[in-house]
Order: structure tokens, then sequence, then C-alpha cells
């Protein structure tokens, strides 16, 4: 256990010695900053609401003036719609009078400008004007962003440590862990430890920076059932990859894997989607959508793991031997 240990506290001094690995762990983190600039900046432009069916359809027309509106068929579907992670409050009659649910996160000074905008349509004379329908797709896309971008610390957290591997390679260190007291299985035990410590670490700051702090047990549950997807990625950038330059050639492969499967499958039809099974990633997207809804899925998060621990132990059978070399 000290040998493991030593070698942790080696990592976690070679990542922040190493400037490549600093900027592959903080590119999450920049990234949610840039999408809430981008939501906020658009919430700001156009305010948008949901309106439950129940709605008189005057008091629609007139919330209609100063709002975009969404339309959904009852109160338990406008409750879910608002419990979604891009801000947007709900509306419903409640007997005599028009209620607006917040999910509590957007902010007094957003809540405030929705308030202001509902009772300034209420109080105004109502002109002529047509409804039209705005769900322009925007949902999905920054619903398919944000759980892709939740999904990349599984990466972030191996291909630091595969980096440390290479490292380790190039000064020859690994040799001398063959006559150290110090066994394979520890030497990349300790070396998973460090990959989930800095996944985990990363998906907490990204996910309080999306704003999606109520919803953080969820998806470290999803991240919970990817551990062999760590593991994964730390045999793919550790074992292949023979010197520094041929790990960050190879992290960009990873990375582009893990970011680029979600997305595609996530705008490929229904019908198609089983060409992505066999991928882990898919499953590890599907668990974090789930999670970020605010209804974990199981069957996703079991999924996640039975995939992504096929395709590891292959990769592993394939590569695990060079990690060591």
């Amino acid at each position: 256990m000290k040998q493991m240990l030593a070698m942790m506290r080696l990592d976690r001094a070679l990542i922040f010695r190493n400037k490549v690995a600093v900027y592959i762990v903080i590119v999450p983190i920049v990234m949610a900053f840039v999408i809430m600039a981008a939501l906020t900046a658009a919430e700001n432009d156009n305010l948008r609401i949901t309106v439950a069916g129940n709605v008189p359809s005057e008091i629609m027309e007139r919330i209609g003036l100063t709002m975009d509106i969404e339309r959904v068929e009852d109160t338990e579907k406008l409750i879910k719609r608002v419990n979604e992670f891009d801000n947007i409050p709900g509306a419903y009659w409640d007997g005599d009078a028009l209620r607006v649910l917040f999910q509590g996160n957007e902010g007094a000074a957003y809540e405030e400008k929705v308030r202001d905008a509902v009772n300034a349509a209420l109080n105004m004379v109502i002109q002529p004007f047509a409804m039209r329908n705005v769900s322009t797709g925007r949902d999905f896309l920054t619903q398919m962003i944000i759980a892709v971008l939740l999904t990349s610390p599984t990466a972030i957290g191996g291909v630091i440590s595969g980096f440390n591997i290479i490292t380790d390679k190039e000064a020859a260190v690994s040799r001398a862990y063959r006559v150290a007291p110090l066994s394979a299985y520890k030497y990349f035990g300790s070396r998973l430890i460090v990959s989930v410590a800095v996944g985990l670490i990363n998906l907490v700051g990204v996910s309080l920076i999306l704003g999606a702090g109520a919803k953080l047990p969820a998806i470290l549950l999803a991240s919970l059932f990817a551990l062999p997807q760590f593991a994964l990625s730390l045999v793919l950038a550790g074992g292949i990859a023979k010197d520094k330059m041929g790990c960050l050639s190879m992290i960009k492969v990873i990375m582009l894997a893990f970011l680029c499967l979600p997305i595609g499958a996530a705008v490929t039809p229904e019908a198609y989607r089983f060409f992505f099974y066999p991928f882990p990633m898919y499953w590890h997207y599907k668990s974090m959508e789930s999670a970020l809804q605010g209804s974990f899925n199981y069957f996703y998060g079991i999924m996640t793991l039975v995939v992504s621990g096929a395709v590891f132990t292959l990769c592993a059978s394939l590569f695990g031997k060079k990690v060591l070399e």
C-alpha cells in the first residue's frame, strides 16, 4: 500500500509539472464556462417559458406577446420540463390564478425578469397576432452538448494517467518497477485511482459551472457505472503510444471517439442507433442524459458498465502488457 501511495503522489506531482496535462484537465472546465456564457446571452436576449395545456387560451395569448412559448399537455410534463437543465420556467393554471414554476438555480435576477414579463403580459391589452411554435431544436442541441461534456472526464482522467505512464517509459522508470516490490496490478491500480480522482474532480467542477449541482448525485452515479472507461482510456493512451508525441496523437483519437460517438448517436435516427450499441461511450451518454433529466435510467447505467467492461477487457488483453514495457 505504501508503494501505491507513493506512486499516486508521484502522479499528482507529474500532473502539475506537465503543462500539457494541465491543459487537458482544464479544457472541459473552459468549455463549460463558454457554454454557460452562450446560454446566458441567449436567455437574456429572448425569454422563454413552458406553458401547460390547462392555461386559458386568452392568458396564453397574452404571455406569447412578451415571451416565447413552449407548450406541454399537462402539469406533470411541465414539471419534468422545468427540471431539465436549460433554465426554462413553466406556467400552469391553478383554479383562478396563473402559477409560475422555477427550478431554483436560475438566479434572482432571471426570476425577477420572468415575473416582470408575465405580469406585463397579463396587464396589457391584446392586439391581433399569430401564435407560433418556437421549438427549433436548440434545447436538444444544448442537452446533447452538455451531456457529452459531462461524459468527457472518463477520458480525461484516463489519458492523464496514460500520459504519466509514457513519461515513465521515456525515463525508463517502468523497468525499475519490475524489480521493485510493486506488482503490475498495484502499478496499474495506483494509476487507475489517480485517473478516477482527476476525472471526478473535473466532473464536479464542470457540473457546478453548468448549473447542474442539484443533479450531481445522479451525474456521479452515471460516472460510477462508467468506471471501466477510465481504465480503457488509460490502457489506450499508455499502452499503444511509445513516446510523448505518440501519446498526444493517441489522446486526440481517444477524445474524438469519446466525444464524437455520442454526438453521432444523438443525431442518428432511432432505427439505426443499434450501430452504436457496441461502443460504451453511447451508453454512458444515454445514462448521463437521463441523469440530467432528473430520472436516472439504471438500464443505461448497467449497459455502460457491461459494454465498457467488455471493451476494456479486450483492449487490456491486446495492449495491457505494453503498459510496463
